[in-house]
Order: C-alpha cells, then sequence, then structure tokens
C-alpha cells in the first residue's frame, strides 16, 4: 500500500495561494484592526520574529505563523500591562491590550474559515496533473493530508484523513511551544488576572500533537500502516511542530518501506537533509527529489 502525506506545497503546486503569508495579506484587508494587533504583539513581543517585520522580510515572519503564535514573551506581556490603580484584590478582566495583543490566535479559526472560502474562486480555476492522478491511481493509497483545502477531493476524487480538520469543519491551527506560558510568581499583584489569561493563551494555542495522534489511533496504528511499502511526503516541509506525526509513522511502517521526498528548491533540500533521519531511519530507502523529479516517473 502507497501512504500519501500532502502539506502546503501541494496546494501551491497547483497554483493556489496557500502560503501563511497569502492569510496574512486577507487579515490585512478584510480585518486591519486585528492584523493590527498581531503586528504590534509579534513586534513587541516576539524575541524570535521582531527582528524581521519592516525590514523586508514579514514573509518570514508569516510563513512560520504557526511558531509565531508561541514566540511570544509572556513575562513582557504580563508586567508592561500590570495596572498600578487598581485595588491588590482586583479580580475582573485582564488588560484590554493583552486581550487584543493575544486575540488572533484565541480565534485563528475562525480567520482561516473566512480565507479558504475566500480561495473558492482560485480552486475553480486549478486542475488536476495528469501525472499525479497516475500515481494516486495505483492501487487503493492511504493519504494523510495537513491541508484544509479540498483540493484531494476536489480534483482527484480522493478521501484523505485531514489531521487539522478540512474546509467548513473545526481547523487546527496552534504552536508547539508547550510550557510558553509557564510563569511562576506568585507577587504579580494585579497581574494575577493578566498572568491566568496569558497562560490560557498558550493552552488554548498549543497544538497537542499526541492527542490529535491518539483521536485517529486507528490511522496511526500499526496494523494500518505495516502494510505500507511507499511513503510519498508532497508538499510538507517536516517542520518542527508536526514532526511527531511522522516519527509516529516512521516507528510503525516495516522496516523496508521507502520514502519519497518531494522538495521546493535547494534550500528546502538542505532543511529536509537535517529532518529526514528523524524519521526515516531504519527504512529501507529515502531519496530526495523534486517535483519535477518525480513528475518524470510518470510522463
Amino acid at each position: 500500500m502507497d501512504l500519501f502525506i500532502i502539506g502546503n506545497g501541494f496546494d501551491l503546486y497547483h497554483d493556489l495561494p496557500t502560503r501563511y503569508e497569502d492569510f496574512a495579506e486577507y487579515m490585512k484587508g478584510s480585518f486591519p484592526q486585528e492584523y493590527g494587533w498581531l503586528y504590534d504583539s509579534i513586534r513587541k513581543y516576539s524575541l524570535d520574529y521582531e527582528a524581521f517585520l519592516g525590514k523586508g522580510a514579514d514573509a518570514v515572519v508569516w510563513n512560520d505563523m504557526e511558531n509565531v503564535l508561541g514566540s511570544f514573551e509572556p513575562l513582557a506581556l504580563i508586567e508592561e500591562h500590570r495596572d498600578w490603580n487598581s485595588p491588590v484584590d482586583y479580580d475582573g478582566p485582564p488588560s484590554a491590550e493583552i486581550r487584543q495583543l493575544l486575540h488572533f490566535g484565541l480565534h485563528v479559526s475562525e480567520y482561516l474559515a473566512g480565507w479558504l472560502a475566500c480561495l473558492e474562486g482560485d480552486m475553480q480555476k486549478s486542475h488536476a496533473r495528469a501525472w499525479l492522478a497516475q500515481l494516486f491511481g495505483q492501487g487503493n493509497p492511504s493519504i494523510l493530508t495537513f491541508n484544509y483545502t479540498l483540493t484531494l477531493e476536489r480534483l482527484y476524487g480522493k478521501d484523505a484523513l485531514h489531521i487539522h480538520g478540512k474546509k467548513d469543519g473545526v481547523l487546527v491551527m496552534g504552536h508547539g511551544n508547550k510550557s510558553g506560558g509557564d510563569v511562576i510568581d506568585d507577587d504579580f499583584g494585579i497581574n494575577r488576572q493578566n498572568q491566568k489569561y496569558v497562560n490560557g493563551y498558550f493552552s488554548k494555542t498549543y497544538k497537542d500533537t499526541a492527542k490529535i495522534i491518539a483521536a485517529h489511533r486507528s490511522f496511526f496504528s500499526r496494523a494500518h500502516l505495516k502494510s505500507v511499502t511507499d511513503i510519498y511526503v508532497l508538499g510538507h516541509s517536516l517542520n518542527q511542530i508536526d514532526l511527531p506525526y511522522f516519527t509516529e509513522i516512521g516507528e510503525k511502517v516495516s522496516s523496508g518501506a521507502s520514502w519519497h521526498i518531494v522538495y521546493y528548491d535547494d534550500i528546502g533540500k538542505s532543511e529536509y537533509e537535517k529532518r529526514v533521519d528523524r524519521i526515516a531511519a531504519g527504512s529501507g530507502r529515502c531519496e530526495l527529489l523534486t517535483w519535477d523529479a518525480l513528475s518524470g516517473r510518470f510522463c
């Protein structure tokens, strides 16, 4: 059995504007106030990404949006928005500024749903690739997709497990910084409400891959994966947040299974080479190849 693992590069290969950078442009145009809050939260409180904004490298930030959600410095958020004029026993809502700065991450599923609806016109213009139809048509493959779009279903008539949800359903987007909001200090006074809110933000926006895998245990079971002979990774970056899914699959497939991982360019290949050993160690074969190289086998 062939196993296909589909990432956003698959939609990009079909000329769909589905980068997170495109999503950021949608936010900027449709929700300028909320976009401004997000921009300010990164500029002021993201130690890993603030240096890129406004310096011609905004795309670096937007295309790594999941990691951005977990990159905020919680103590700075809490301390900077302390209200010194409130009583010590204040138990009302957290500061309005903190709620605004963290608004996007807590409502991202709603914004994603609106963006996906706007992509409908682009989806209608997209078309299937003959060589991919041939590749998918071999046997009865199993397909795992990280995409919210219905590209597989519409263009190729293939069902897939949408591990993070799909259009018109519940959508999952989050960071991998599980302990990001762990600020331990009992002397925040009025900041106590802010602290609870910030901690709650990190918890609610955390992508719990272990929980998601458990929810789909039949797919990730050895019984399902043991018959896999070839694994095609089409358009996934093998990012750190999603690596647990890949390692789970790597542990369950047979030692003779072969991995075929498509990369976009030489920069992408360099990143893949750093990560493949973590997912394909002990496999029969693992090859990195371009879209053109893979399509050439079927044309």
